[in-house]
């Protein structure tokens, strides 16, 4: 998913005043044999003191945070 425009779409939608949060930079993500994974307090902490939020990143362990509607068009 490298290259598909997830910080393009990230940057416009906050230009647009929705709040968004890129997991590929700060606290969300630590290093786990090797391979980069959300830290699943940072995210769970995250959600539920947000609203309407705007999140991205690609992770293995994303599949545990069933809070997300995902929606792909085109």
């Amino acid at each position: 998913m490298s290259g598909v425009g997830k910080s393009a779409l990230l940057a416009e939608l906050s230009a647009r005043g929705f709040s968004t949060v890129d997991t590929d930079y700060g606290p969300y993500t630590e290093v786990v044999g090797g391979e980069r994974l959300w830290r699943e307090d940072v995210m769970a902490e995250l959600l539920a003191s947000s609203g309407s939020l705007f999140v991205s990143g690609t992770v293995r362990n994303q599949v545990r945070f069933r809070r997300f509607v995902l929606t792909w068009c085109c």
